[in-house]
């Protein structure tokens, strides 16, 4: 049995040595303290080897003291109802019960069995629920909107911590095991009195028994036509979806008195939503999602609404009843299309309460003319500084002038996305990286003919990611700010999808000298595509020292990441030659389609570029590097330099090479036994590659054995390079202890592998060992018989 990195658990009962081993690795070494001994033995007896129960148990009680350890053991020795739980599942409900009770708040335990209501095996949409929270009073606690989605964050970080939510491989989304969702639905009614009904309802349940429950979420798609109406003062959630019904029966809600949340998605309700829910006086959270709407005033009689939510659906208007809800602290019209009056400014003016507005691809097609035939767009400027209240904005501004806030309405935002641009904004544009909260996308205007400077000088100061595609005249906005930069950005990405000839196919550099010396201090990501004029991008004085990732696609005049003398007027440069950058945290550089790449440090005092042959100048160290990707760069020569310092690339991982055409070898043996790291390397469409370690240098080697040995080495693939004679060519022999997978592609003139000593064969025991089987071993297009590839069995030992 192993517990995989994906949360992921093989079937199958542990073995009492296997159960403590899986609890230790959860809870951590305390347990084999003398006091801890006799209570871990009585919780991983009550676990009864079965991996998800071990690991409930153990992240329930890792940060706990002793006291509580058997407080959690006495628990699970109490007899479970039998009713709630049986066959394999008895004692893992007894675990979880016991771990929900544990949770230190009744506010913890509803957003639990909220999770429980979303479908199974589908993402846990956690902004989704805090809405629904705050229609059931989760956040009583809280001043404000942002401290509320804080909130709903932390008790997700907490489950997850228990094990009673599950991580993904997607930022800010998670999910549930089936086991603990099932838990969560039959206990919630024991211990709560929460009773719910989730995915169907029971071909033989009658209306009357539909009246107990308090929750009911029908959002699996399954066919429930049937459900003509649900006559329940005791149901407080209402989750409907589209093959749940296609149309909403007037009479539909008529008994729902106590109602408090209802979603309804891909519906349509026309011509009117029933007059039965402008009735329901508690409702707080109503969610409109998908829906192709006719009259909806009716929500203005909505006093204690709270959320309103009308994403991505087709409305006929947007009324001005919506001005009516005093209370409203959330509005969504994310994606909205509707036949518009031009109200909206009014609307939202009288919303006094309002924390929160999104906006993002809302009201595009809903022009008007004026009196002299202009067309404009309906949604007018919108006046956010009367709103006080306002701390979180998310807003599609499709012209600058829409754009009616001050720097001093900027400074009071939490949370922020303004989309500044004329087409249409995408989604996937804004794909989450990492916990951003105010993010600035401009697109396709020209900074220079803003008004307001101060109000987006703020935006910037204020913008942890920066988007700037087809941004003309940004670098005078730059050059303009203080000396404190932009002190919050962590990620900056900049580029165009313009084909046609524009100010920025001349941009030299993303930024030059004459900006503020520290402008990018906090950066963390870069990212640069398709400026074709690019010679470089910062200056040497100019470079981000917390940078994680450096990423560049596309930029066919780029000679060099970095460059001194960036002016190019003979004036002396910041850093003098001998200076060192340091990019400590830097971890992944990937450069694609550079035509003219040839080392990341240039000098910008109008030298040629011939003396800058080495990729990796000696100048800049990175200690902390796990990923070199260099794809469609073919002037670059060589990747390092003699002079290297042994520590620079101690943490490399993954090499990938593409279609590095000049490129004569990766590297020298003895960079490549630093590389102690090292688990892939790529090598593909090389065609000057003749060997990819070179044996120049090996005799400068200080190494008392003639084994290198490649540690971590698992994935090793060499392809489609024609030239290619051997791997390594040198006296010295190789290891790799843990090598999984070898694959040789088209590789004509490769006849030896390792060793500098004429072979018969390909791979030769006397030089190269690998002593764990190869799992994957792929070799055709070599130009030699498969008998002389390997001659012997015990070439691959275990």
């Amino acid at each position: 049995m192993s517990v995989r990195n994906d949360n992921t658990l093989e079937v199958g009962l542990l073995d009492a040595d296997e159960a403590k081993g899986l609890f230790k690795s959860q809870a951590g070494n305390k347990v084999d303290k003398e006091e801890y001994k006799t209570v871990t033995d009585r919780l991983l007896s009550k676990c009864g080897g079965l991996p998800l129960a071990i690991v409930v148990t153990a992240n329930a009680l890792k940060d706990k003291d002793l006291p509580n350890w058997k407080k959690f053991a006495d628990e699970l020795e109490k007899p479970i109802s039998s009713q709630l739980v049986g066959g394999d599942h008895r004692e893992t409900f007894s675990i979880l019960a016991t771990s929900y009770r544990f949770m230190e708040s009744k506010e913890k335990r509803i957003f639990f069995v909220l999770c429980c209501l979303c479908p199974l095996g589908s993402f846990i949409p956690i902004k989704k629920l805090m809405r629904y929270g705050i229609g059931l009073d989760l956040f009583q606690h809280v001043n404000k909107l942002s401290e509320a989605i804080d909130q709903a964050h932390k008790w997700a970080d907490e489950l997850i911590s228990s094990s009673m939510l599950l991580k993904t491989d997607f930022p800010g989304r998670w999910k549930i095991h089936d086991v603990v969702r099932a838990f969560g639905i039959s206990f919630a009614a024991k211990d709560d009195g929460h009773k719910l009904l989730v995915d169907a309802i029971p071909r033989w349940m009658n209306k009357t028994t539909l009246t107990e429950y308090t929750a009911i979420s029908l959002l699996s798609g399954n066919d429930h036509s049937r459900l003509t109406g649900i006559e329940s003062d005791k149901l407080q959630i209402l989750l409907l979806s589209s093959k749940v019904l296609s149309d909403i029966p007037s009479s539909f809600f008529g008994a729902m008195t106590n109602l408090e949340v209802l979603y309804l998605s891909n519906m349509n309700i026309k011509p009117k939503l029933p007059e039965s829910i402008g009735k329901f006086q508690k409702l707080r959270t109503l969610y409109l999602e998908d829906c192709n709407l006719g009259d909806i005033k009716v929500i203005g009689e909505l006093v204690n609404l709270s959320v309103l939510c009308l994403r991505n659906s087709h409305l006929e208007e947007l009324p001005d009843e919506i001005g009516k809800l005093c209370n409203l602290r959330l509005l969504d019209l994310t994606g909205c299309n509707c036949k518009f009056r031009p109200a909206l400014a009014n609307i939202l003016g009288r919303l006094s309460e309002l924390e929160g507005l999104y906006m993002i691809n809302s009201f595009k097609k809903h022009l008007k003319s004026n009196e002299d035939g202009e067309t404009s767009y309906a949604t007018g400027a919108i006046e956010f500084n009367n709103l006080h209240y306002l701390n979180e904005l998310e807003m599609h501004i499709w012209h600058v002038e829409q754009l009616s806030i001050d720097a001093h309405f900027v400074k009071n935002l939490d949370k922020f996305i303004i989309c500044v641009k004329h087409e249409e904004f995408y989604s996937t544009e804004l794909e989450p990286v990492g916990s951003f909260r105010c993010i600035l996308h401009i697109s396709n205007i020209d900074m220079g003919e803003i008004s307001g400077e101060e109000t987006f000088k703020a935006l910037l100061k204020k913008a942890d990611r920066l988007r700037l595609k087809d941004t003309r005249s940004f670098m005078d906005l730059f050059k303009r700010l203080d000396n404190e930069g932009l002190p919050e950005l962590r990620h900056l990405e900049i580029g165009s999808g313009s084909e046609s000839e524009n100010e920025l196919s001349k941009l030299k550099g993303a930024c030059d000298e004459e900006a503020p010396p520290g402008i990018f201090s906090n950066l963390q990501h870069l990212s640069i595509w398709s400026l074709e004029g690019l010679q470089y991008i910062l200056p040497f004085a100019q470079a981000p020292c917390k940078l994680t990732e450096i990423k560049v696609r596309s930029c066919s005049s780029l000679n060099f990441i970095f460059i001194e003398n960036a002016n190019g007027d003979g004036r002396p440069a910041e850093k003098e030659e001998t200076d060192v950058m340091e990019l400590p945290f830097l971890k992944s550089l990937d450069l694609g389609y550079l035509n003219n790449l040839i080392s990341l440090l240039g000098s910008g005092n109008g030298d040629g570029v011939e003396e800058h042959q080495v990729l990796f100048n000696p100048r800049i160290v990175f200690t902390s590097l796990e990923l070199i990707s260099l794809m469609v760069c073919p002037r670059i020569v060589k990747l390092w330099d003699k002079e290297l310092g042994r520590s620079s690339f101690q943490s490399l991982k993954t090499i990938m090479i593409d279609r590095c055409e000049k490129l004569s070898s990766v590297g020298p043996l003895s960079i490549f036994s630093t590389l102690v790291q090292l688990e892939s390397l790529i090598i593909v469409s090389c065609k000057s590659m003749h060997e990819v370690i070179t044996t120049e240098e090996t005799e400068e080697l200080e190494i008392d054995s003639q084994v290198i040995i490649f540690p971590q080495l698992k994935n090793l693939l060499i392809g489609f390079s024609s030239n290619i004679k051997s791997f390594y060519g040198g006296s010295y022999k190789l290891e790799f202890p843990n090598l999984i997978s070898l694959k040789l592609y088209d590789l004509d003139h490769l006849n030896k592998f390792v060793g500098s000593e004429n072979s018969s064969v390909l791979f030769h025991e006397e030089n190269l060992k690998c002593r764990r089987s190869v799992m994957k071993l792929r070799v055709y297009g070599i130009g030699i018989w498969m008998e002389e590839v390997i001659p012997y069995q015990t070439l691959f030992q275990c």
